[in-house]
């Protein structure tokens, strides 16, 4: 998220929050950007080139909601409100006026089967390869790195240190805007608009069909030698890697023909568009019990802000609204040079 505000003298400059770099010799600033992590979100406050601030946001919502903890629950459409309305009651910052430059849009699907099964049957996506998200463990999950945005799906358990069940985490990690711009989504105000928000499972759904899978557990003895040969070329990466956009679909086509007669596809479609419809129900969502039942307190369920900044948005004055407070973080002099 990027918001700018272009009073020099904004509020934002009086926040507690904020911690700077010094250098440990001169004890001097190394500049003037102010930091900040708050319920798992990096925030930063940069002057602008044009005057005033930049102020920056990175971070999940979703983990924000849940105090920094994890975000391996249900993340319903209410939360998203909520987190958006916290950010905007701690910082008086206008969502509208808060513009986004990158948004991770998944699920986190419940399983009848452990996630790996799903991990062991991909192949690729269209003509692309997936790659290990963790070099040292496989099971942690698979990632698809493309120009404008990148496919991810994993063990969500393992991935968290969390003990949510089998429950398998799929997103799209949106890099270009210009991916969404069919969607209207510009702005944090857009991400409380339901009907905005939930045609992005048009994306998911697209993605998500684009994934090619073969089944691991085929009996391959039953295969005659054709069959074999063509069940062993369609189940590598770098076959569909080879094959242009015409021959990948009459391609498609065949080994979905072959893969129906002697294995058994995964199929997400419905469990995605399930768990979908459940975060936007209103009432219930609320009232079935959340798979994840690990919550340390009440606190992550309904976040409060730390503090209330007044109604008025900007300083008129050059006045401080609150206290201001450093917390310094000292560079040794070789870290500065």
């Amino acid at each position: 998220l990027l918001h700018y505000s272009p009073n020099p003298k904004s509020h934002l400059l009086g926040l507690p929050c904020w911690e700077i770099l010094v250098n440990e010799r001169t004890s001097e600033r190394v500049n003037d950007i102010r930091s900040t992590h708050l319920r798992g979100l990096d925030i930063k406050l940069k002057p602008s080139s044009r005057s005033g601030y930049n102020f920056l946001v990175n971070g999940s919502l979703h983990k924000f909601h849940n105090c920094g903890e994890h975000n391996a629950d249900q993340f319903t459409f209410q939360k998203l409100i909520q987190s958006i309305d916290s950010l905007q009651d701690v910082f008086s910052i206008n969502p509208s006026e808060c513009f986004i430059h990158g948004l991770e849009i998944g699920v986190n699907i419940l399983l009848p089967y452990s996630p790996i099964r799903v991990l062991k049957n991909i192949v690729c996506y269209r003509s692309r390869p997936f790659m290990q998200i963790n070099k040292r463990d496989a099971r942690k999950g698979l990632k698809c790195a493309l120009s404008q945005y990148s496919v991810k799906i994993y063990d969500k358990a393992r991935q968290s240190s969390q003990e949510c069940g089998n429950v398998l985490r799929f997103e799209v990690s949106v890099d270009k805007m210009q991916l969404l711009s069919k969607y209207e989504i510009h702005t944090m105000a857009d991400l409380q608009n339901d009907k905005k928000v939930y045609r992005l499972i048009e994306l998911l759904k697209e993605t998500l069909g684009g994934i090619i899978w073969t089944d691991t557990n085929a009996n391959l003895k039953k295969l005659c030698d054709r069959e074999l040969k063509q069940w062993l070329y369609y189940s590598n990466p770098k076959t569909w890697q080879a094959l242009g956009k015409y021959q990948r679909i009459r391609a498609i086509k065949k080994w979905k023909d072959l893969l129906s007669k002697h294995g058994q596809s995964i199929n997400l479609q419905p469990l995605l568009i399930s768990t979908w419809n459940m975060l936007f129900a209103e009432n219930e969502a609320e009232k079935a019990q959340p798979f994840y039942q690990c919550l340390k307190s009440n606190e992550a369920e309904n976040p409060q802000p730390f503090y209330q900044l007044e109604e008025q948005i900007e300083a008129q004055n050059p006045a401080t609204i609150l206290p201001l407070v450093w917390t310094v973080k000292r560079l040794r002099k070789e870290d500065k040079n």
